[in-house]
């Protein structure tokens, strides 16, 4: 289980630092452009909030098939097929917190993704604040 924890782990610095990144670029570009947000560039401020999202749950993509196919913390119940789709398919439906899959973790791979989920209900929660504060800006 302490392997678990550790991917996680790595997995939440990863997740951490990209997002205070990119939403610390996106920050001050709207401070650089010095006006309210247009419907461009908040468009462009939610294409970039949800390529950060994207670039997250690949992420834990890569620790899922590590942590099944290197380290064999655990596998998937039937439907699961080891391929790539699955295991994005898998980690996006964490990371957003719906944990709707024909197939589930067991093992050890629970932990991570009990883990995954909180972490993606936080970088959600931290995403809509900001894009909030941003619109807001307007009024």
């Amino acid at each position: 289980m302490l392997l678990a924890i550790l991917l996680t782990v790595i997995g939440l610095l990863l997740v951490s630092v990209t997002h205070y990144l990119g939403l610390g670029l996106l920050s001050r570009y709207y401070i650089k452009c010095g006006s309210d947000m247009n419907l461009i560039q908040s468009v462009n401020a939610l294409v970039v909030i949800f390529i950060l999202h994207v670039v997250e749950a690949l992420y834990f993509t890569a620790i899922y098939w590590v942590a099944h196919q290197w380290l064999e913390l655990g596998e998937f119940t039937s439907g699961f097929r080891d391929i790539f789709r699955d295991y994005f398919y898998f980690s996006l439906v964490s990371m957003t917190t719906l944990g709707l899959s024909e197939f589930n973790p067991v093992g050890h791979l629970k932990v991570i993704t009990a883990l995954q989920s909180l972490l993606g209900f936080m970088m959600l929660t931290w995403s809509a604040t900001f894009y909030f504060k941003a619109l807001s800006k307007n009024n």
